[in-house]
């Protein structure tokens, strides 16, 4: 009867019952897939940049492993996101308004340009006609 007793204790613990993925590790998967998509890369292309095999980069995107602290510095780096908000957050909206403001930088430099060769053709527009400035 003791024996039984004990059987039917241990019996719970031997139940396999499916691994349920935590928060952080649920919030690495998505965002180390989100990141790559938000650059544009495939998984070869960004296993290149990171210095990892493309079979580690896979295993990280599927959430079948995860990387050591170094590799998880590097892709923080990378994103351009902390390594704490990397494994609590979607960095979605983040990506993107990197996106926005890169989009933004990039058309001032534009528009400045354009200014300057605008002010540079009225220079020498204005010397060949006699004009002062």
């Amino acid at each position: 009867m003791i024996c039984a007793g004990l059987k039917n204790l241990y019996k719970p613990l031997k139940r396999k019952e499916p691994y349920k993925m935590n928060t952080l590790e649920r919030n690495f998967k998505e965002n180390v897939k989100l990141l790559r998509k938000s650059r544009g890369y495939t998984q070869a292309q960004i296993a290149f940049k990171l210095d990892v095999s493309r079979h580690n980069y896979q295993q990280w995107e599927s959430g079948s492993s995860t990387p050591g602290y170094d590799d998880l510095n590097a892709i923080c780096q990378f994103g351009g996101v902390s390594i704490d908000d990397f494994l609590t957050t979607n960095i979605q909206p983040r990506l993107e308004s990197a996106e926005l403001q890169k989009r933004l930088e990039e058309q001032k430099q534009a528009v400045k340009q354009a200014a300057d060769r605008l002010n540079e053709k009225t220079e020498k527009f204005n010397k060949a006609n006699g004009h002062a400035n």
